[in-house]
């Protein structure tokens, strides 16, 4: 017969930890969002839905890079800035 080590599952987080990681993940993304407006276009490696939303409205291209490829995620709407 053998024995199997059990190993006693990690607490889960209390809602006020998860509460502050969501802080901190909003605020890390409004720090994109606003480096992409100050310098016209910026790469990232992670974003949710309301950093594409607020490049796409400051006239930016938002492209999702692949292993091997990229696509342009702006909606069919949308109008590109001109920079001159």
């Amino acid at each position: 017969m053998t024995t199997h080590e059990t190993t006693q599952p990690s607490e889960p987080p209390t809602f006020a930890e998860i509460r502050e990681i969501l802080a901190e993940v909003g605020r890390k993304n409004r720090e994109i969002a606003a480096l992409m407006a100050e310098n016209e276009a910026r790469a990232y490696l992670k974003s949710d839905g309301a950093v594409t939303t607020y490049a796409e409205r400051r006239g930016l291209f938002v492209i999702r890079a692949t292993a091997s490829s990229a696509s342009i995620l702006n909606t069919a709407d949308f109008e590109p800035k001109v920079f001159a």
